[in-house]
């Protein structure tokens, strides 16, 4: 839509005899007594009416307006907004909610105390409930006898807080999933919590006084409704290396159920028709599969030509075959930068809606498209017909949690009117600390500046790090361990694992640039001629670097299965699987001597650590027996191997030839870093990164009739 940049003045003589505090004196005193931007206020005195006062002979001088006056043309655009009918299909392009009775629901109902309509409760009060109970329950009843709904009176908006438990978000490194999900007829609520040191899901029903634990769902994230109430989808990482599951459980009670696997999570949404859409992982475009489970199928793919690097938080426009969605771009530094696009799935065409915002939501009952961005809700009414918002955003709720690194907001709305949020305003990126450990657990931080970082592995002459830089696109940052200096070493797109070449004037690691997650090398020192190796849709996470230099070992993953190692052979050009099986097996790292690949495996039910020589055997040595064991790690003189057991760095001797002999595992020190990740110095030290964020727990806001949109017949 058009802004405008220049308003024709309305003339007029002032009102005489003001109250006291009642006038308004500038285009930004009458933007924010109508809770809207500028360009708003100016468009509605040019197209609505909008008395706006100027002194004779300044037209585009000094103005002002009466806060009665404001008052009574919202009132009127109020009644005109509830004489339109709603249909089934929306409000047309002739019969619409007009933005301006939506604007003086704002105004009439706001969040201060000049509302005397308002009703405000806090807990779970029986009043509370009764009222939430009946109203929801009239509502619910309604639709399911399929009553077209009319607007009739202005329906008081509610609020309560949950606090049991209360929602449980994340500030920490991994922070960014989507926390909180409703019904779409709002009778229900479901979101993550921990109770007693265990994550899972709660529903927390409106007639009910308390939440309940949905049973099966222990380490459940990014949870998402049915269109018919009856089940919640979740995504749920199985602490074994598996990547992710997408599952569901019926809120009745059962066992869950595994829709298939996936690498990660960015979102999912459950449409009218039983298809579900999600994202496989944070560099993907959207999948579907059926709810009954089966063989998932790409449904979009980010295009590089325009620099898109994923398609996440997919939301299904009820009843019908639109899904909104977020695309990431290559370069942006934050999500709030993101763009907001919708998909017809029966022509597969894509619209771009929004610039500047993420998580995209639709209310069907008012035609608006919700959206978040720098700790604000925003909305704006959208046209599906001609897939097009039909004005410029406007911020409808602000102080709610949003993640700019992951785009994902502690907010979720129902076609009700039932608005349910976490509060923080934007994450704050967290950041971590590289800390150099003897082996005695005693440690000491390296004075790098704050970011969050991961992954740093040491250089073959021990004087520099590689590591991977989080944000909204992840880079590779070469630090000197000396100076305690960074700097960046790829532009651009998202980049992780880096490791170093034998010589250390090469880095490998792996890069969405491109589509999929791929193998690519460059030189420290021409940063610009960074070269691809493989071209798989999935995911190819580079682990380590043979120290004759002619292979590097890595992950091998498609977008919905398990994990298997592979080795690219740098001199014949050509990638060479080398442990395939049913398990999950990931995380390779070659001997000093390049003889044996040590590698984690569920095969036995719980990931463990075991050797296996290279090239040739399909033979393995369990170097963790019975007690688990993660993130292989080899000294530089090859005679131990270390590994993580929990917080547990546990350290193993090797002797690799003639004949392999391995010892008992035993425990060095305890530590809980980010990821358990670590690195080993020539001197025997550890390099490690610590994080102090950690999960934290807070009370959520339920919102009924939100914005006037709870209808009554």
């Amino acid at each position: 839509m058009k802004e405008m940049s220049d308003v024709s003045p309305v003339h007029g003589s002032p009102s005489p005899g003001p109250e006291p505090g009642e006038r308004l004196d500038s285009w930004k005193e009458i933007a924010a007594y109508l809770k809207r931007d500028i360009s708003t206020v100016q468009r509605w005195e040019k197209k609505e009416g909008l008395p706006v006062h100027r002194l004779p002979h300044d037209k585009m001088g000094s103005m002002f307006a009466f806060k009665p006056e404001l008052d009574a043309w919202l009132n009127r655009g109020l009644r005109r907004a509830e004489a339109v009918p709603a249909t089934s299909d929306g409000p047309s392009s002739q019969q619409e909610v007009s933005p301006i009775g939506v604007a003086a629901r704002a105004r009439l109902h706001p969040d201060g105390p000049r509302s005397s309509s308002r009703v405000v409760l806090i807990g779970s009060a029986a009043v509370v409930l009764a009222f939430l109970t009946g109203a929801a329950a009239a509502w619910v009843a309604s639709a399911s006898r399929g009553a077209t709904a009319e607007v009739k009176t202005l329906a008081p908006e509610i609020r309560f807080v949950v606090n049991n438990p209360p929602v449980t978000t994340n500030s920490g490194p991994r922070a960014g999933d989507a926390p909180i999900a409703v019904a779409r007829d709002g009778s229900v609520l479901v979101y993550v919590a921990t109770e007693n040191g265990v994550q899972r899901l709660y529903q927390r029903r409106l007639g009910n006084a308390v939440a309940a634990p949905i049973a099966g769902t222990e380490g459940a994230q990014t949870p998402f409704l049915s269109p018919d109430g009856r089940w919640v989808g979740f995504t749920v990482f199985a602490g074994t290396g598996t990547g992710a599951r997408l599952q569901k459980v019926a809120l009745a009670g059962g066992e869950p159920v595994t829709i298939c696997e996936l690498a990660g999570s960015r979102g999912a949404s459950w449409g009218s028709d039983g298809t579900i859409i999600f994202a496989p992982h944070p560099d993907s475009g959207l999948w579907q599969v059926p709810d009954t489970g089966g063989v998932a199928q790409v449904l979009t793919r980010p295009d590089p030509d325009k620099g898109e690097r994923s398609h996440r938080w997919p939301f299904f426009i009820p009843d019908r075959r639109l899904v909104l969605y977020t695309i990431a771009k290559s370069d942006i530094a934050s999500f709030d930068d993101a763009v907001i696009a919708i998909r017809d799935l029966d022509t597969g065409r894509d619209t771009e809606l929004v610039r500047g915002g993420s998580y995209p939501m639709y209310v069907e009952a008012t035609g608006q498209l919700v959206f978040a961005r720098a700790g604000t809700l925003l909305t704006s009414p959208l046209d599906l017909t001609r897939r097009a918002v039909r004005e410029p955003p406007s911020t409808v709720l602000t102080d709610v949690l949003t993640y700019p690194i992951t785009g994902a907001a502690a907010a979720a709305i129902s076609n009700t009117g039932v608005l349910i949020s976490a509060p923080g305003g934007p994450a704050a990126t967290p950041s971590t600390t590289v800390l150099r450990v003897d082996r005695q657990g005693k440690s000491e931080p390296i004075s790098f500046p704050r970011a969050l970082m991961s992954g740093a592995r040491v250089s073959p002459d021990q004087r520099m790090i590689a590591m991977e830089i989080d944000g909204a696109n992840n880079a590779i940052w070469i630090g000197d361990l000396r100076r305690a200096t960074t700097a960046r070493l790829t532009p651009q797109w998202t980049h992780w694992s880096p490791v170093w070449s034998p010589d250390g004037t090469q880095i490998a690691f792996t890069s969405g640039r491109g589509g999929g997650r791929n193998l690519f090398v460059q030189r420290i020192d021409r940063p610009e001629e960074a070269e691809r190796l493989t071209t798989s849709d999935g995911t190819n996470l580079v682990t380590s670097w043979s120290s004759d230099g002619r292979y590097l070992a890595y992950d091998d993953q498609a977008a919905t299965t398990a994990r298997d190692i592979a080795v690219f052979d740098l001199k014949d050009r050509k990638p060479i699987p080398l442990v395939h099986s049913p398990a999950d097996e990931y995380s390779g790292r070659f001997s000093p001597d390049a003889k044996f690949l040590a590698y984690v495996s569920n095969d036995s039910g719980r990931p463990e650590v075991y050797l296996q020589a290279f090239p040739q055997s399909t033979f393995k040595t369990a170097v963790s027996p019975g007690d688990g064991g993660t993130n292989p790690v080899w000294a530089r003189d090859g005679r131990e191997l270390y590994y993580r057991n929990g917080d547990a760095l546990m350290a193993v001797s090797v002797r690799t030839g003639p004949v392999l002999a391995v010892g008992s595992p035993r425990l060095l020190f305890r530590k809980r870093t980010f990821n358990n990740d670590f690195d080993v110095t020539a001197d025997g030290h550890f390099l490690m990164v610590e994080t102090s964020d950690a999960p934290s727990a807070m009370p959520f806001t339920v919102i009924v009739n939100w914005l006037g949109i709870g209808l009554v017949r």
